[in-house]
């Protein structure tokens, strides 16, 4: 979009170029295209000069997938587009991609949003898997795939234990026949290179029969292997955070008379005891972001008071805080979370690790 503004407004000051003519054809109405989608997607008026700091998260996105609705593309390529979303905002782009008659590939985690799509391709750490239908479309292939693979391995295990319960029976009759040959041969009236002939045989037959006997054991092994790889590990990787836990009835966090700068809302009266988990709800540019930082002591009042009586960490929409360079491991060791990098353990209580 910067390309097509930085031409109109050449061409407004009387600068253009000739490439700026052939770069605006059938664009020309971008700032009105632009202008309807904002108001469609209940976005403050659109102006091309406007900072993006002055958007909310979700109004931000929502500005960014108006520019690509808008761009004319052939094909969308979508990385999360619910992120930062409300419910009015998902609601609004789901209808947007519904009306969409160009392509799109969409990486998402919205359930919903997947639900809605008519395939899904599947990325796994060794294949590329595509499947017709929504996602309860696929969840139903996949379910099928897996009991499908875990009947393959009960398959392969039986079989290997058999097949080895009967390579071994081999193995002893063979050994008993080497034997009774070798004490055979010892009472035989035969000459000395004849005796040694047939007792090197009767020692070869054990040791080709063991050969035979590993090669075997080896293929069985590779298909045990193979029928275990197509099952997906259903157990959630877990982890504990030691310090982390608060006791019921503790005092948390009480708010008086707290007002917000821009909030038209009646102050907050709040509190918070004990180990409560809250979902803070609203529309986009509602102030949800400013009241957490207000609470976290990163941002002052309009008035009222604050009072916040255990450690907390914030982790924002954005990630700014976060050094990329850095482990997970690193992370929560700064934040006063030390883990235990040995094998995990899931006591109750422990917190599941999400996949992405």
């Amino acid at each position: 979009m910067r390309r097509f503004f930085a031409a109109l407004s050449r061409l407004e000051q009387g600068q253009g170029l000739a490439d700026d003519f052939d770069l605006l054809d059938g664009h020309w109405d971008l700032t009105d295209r632009l202008s309807l989608a904002f108001r469609e997607a209940d976005l403050p008026p659109f102006s091309a000069d406007r900072p993006a700091f002055s958007l909310s998260g979700g109004e931000r996105m929502k500005a960014l997938l108006c520019g690509a609705f808008v761009s004319g593309a052939d094909y969308l390529l979508l990385d999360e587009p619910t992120n930062h979303l409300d419910r009015q905002g998902r609601e609004w782009l789901y209808h947007q991609l519904e009306s969409w008659q160009g392509g799109a590939l969409i990486a998402s985690h919205d359930r919903e949003l997947l639900t809605r799509m008519p395939k899904i391709i599947e990325l796994t750490p060794t294949a590329l898997r595509s499947y017709g239908g929504n996602y309860d479309e696929y969840q139903r292939q996949r379910m099928a795939e897996q009991q499908a693979a875990r009947a393959a391995l009960e398959h392969a295990v039986t079989d290997r234990r058999r097949t080895r319960a009967r390579m071994q029976k081999e193995h002893d009759a063979a050994q008993r026949r080497s034997a009774q040959t070798l004490r055979t041969v010892d009472t035989l009236n035969i000459a000395s290179f004849e005796r040694v002939k047939y007792k090197g045989a009767a020692k070869e037959r054990p040791g080709a029969l063991r050969r035979q006997h590993r090669e075997q054991n080896s293929s069985l092994n590779a298909a045990v292997q193979q029928a275990r790889e197509r099952i997906e590990d259903d157990n959630p990787v877990m982890f504990t955070l030691p310090g982390s836990e608060v006791a019921a009835g503790k005092q948390v966090l009480v708010v008086e008379s707290l007002q917000l700068d821009h909030a038209p809302a009646a102050p907050l009266n709040w509190r918070i005891d004990g180990p409560m988990r809250i979902a803070l709800k609203g529309p986009n540019g509602c102030g949800k972001t400013t009241l957490l930082k207000t609470l976290l002591g990163l941002e002052q009042a309009a008035s009222g008071d604050v009072r916040l009586s255990v450690s907390a960490a914030y982790l924002d929409q954005h990630l700014t805080q976060l050094d990329l360079s850095l482990s997970v491991m690193a992370h929560l060791s700064l934040e006063d979370t030390p883990l235990d990098e040995g094998p995990p353990a899931h006591p109750p209580g422990a917190a599941p690790a999400g996949r992405g």
